[in-house]
């Protein structure tokens, strides 16, 4: 077992967040997947890590697109073993700004 996959192991196992984004909204599997951690990002999905980066925004880039932009093809296998949701087709997306449920739902209770 690589030091690696030991620290996050024991990180892990003493309460470490695997789902918290950093100040730049980067989840610890997006790190992993983008600095080519392979066991990292092992030890992440088996804690059950978001597969799709708990991003906040619909912009943001989920570990799949980051390890495939970086062409890191065992983490890409990895992340789509782990049962990766299928995207939403462009179709399906809001046409207008701010019609979004998310984004209709955060105006609301801004305004009240």
């Amino acid at each position: 077992m690589c030091t690696e996959h030991r620290i996050a192991t024991k990180l892990l196992a003493a309460g470490a967040k695997f789902n918290l984004l950093d100040k730049k909204h980067v989840s610890p599997l997006c790190f992993a997947c983008l600095h080519n951690q392979l066991a990292v990002a092992r030890v992440l999905l088996e804690w059950r890590a978001d597969v799709n980066g708990a991003a906040p925004f619909p912009h943001s880039h989920t570990p799949l697109m980051v390890a495939c932009r970086r062409g890191y093809h065992d983490i890409v296998a990895l992340v789509r073993r782990a049962g990766l949701r299928r995207p939403i087709p462009l179709t399906q997306l809001p046409r207008r700004p701010g019609t979004h449920p998310m984004l209709t739902h955060s105006a609301r209770t801004r305004g009240s």
